[in-house]
């Protein structure tokens, strides 16, 4: 283990270079009990070359524990393994939705979007969403479930996702069909980038 001072040090260090996930699951082993054995399993069977993943994991924390890493290196042994993976941004992404709604290349979207193996929904946390918005959400859900790979990093406990929709019955509708094949990983800590910020001072 590294001391306090140094190991903050190496943090701020590890997570400014591109990392594949088992270089954050090594990274993450030396700091916390838990291995987070699921996300190594994935790797195991990326690195072989099976589909991307049979259940999604979803990463549940607060700001600053290394969800989108984690994520991020996933995807990029899936990129590895010569799978397509988008990452993006929850806003960003109902929001292009919408936008291709309105002009009417909603179908072309959905349809580019079904073609690829591992789709990585980031922060989806930071929004409210509107009936349509929720609508369009709910079609890319839909449109993956039993079907193709999914992850999703959020700062709200599944609990509190009636705040994200237009209310609880939307809320279950979603998180039906996302706990039936997902394996919630929780992590717990507070944020990195704070910790490395007080240790400037």
């Amino acid at each position: 283990y590294l001391p306090i001072p140094s190991l903050i040090s190496y943090l701020r260090d590890f997570i400014t270079h591109d990392k594949f996930l088992q270089d954050i699951l090594c990274f993450f082993y030396r700091i916390f009990s838990s291995t987070l054995v699921f996300l190594l399993v994935f790797h195991i069977g990326i690195s072989w070359g099976l589909t991307p993943m049979l259940v999604d994991p979803m990463l549940v924390g607060p700001p600053g524990v290394g969800k989108s890493m984690i994520a991020t290196g996933i995807g990029r042994n899936a990129c590895e393994a010569g799978y397509k993976v988008l990452f993006v941004n929850a806003k960003e992404l109902v929001d292009q939705l919408y936008e291709d709604m309105q002009k009417g290349y909603l179908k072309e979207t959905l349809k580019q979007i079904s073609k690829i193996p591992l789709l990585i929904i980031d922060e989806l946390s930071y929004l409210k969403m509107d009936k349509e918005r929720e609508s369009l959400f709910f079609q890319i859900i839909r449109q993956r479930y039993e079907k193709s790979s999914l992850i999703i990093t959020t700062n709200l406990p599944m609990g509190r996702w009636d705040e994200l929709f237009t209310g609880k019955l939307a809320a279950a509708a979603i998180l039906d069909r996302l706990v039936h094949h997902c394996h919630v990983i929780s992590i717990t800590g507070d944020s990195y980038r704070v910790k490395g910020s007080k240790t400037e001072y």
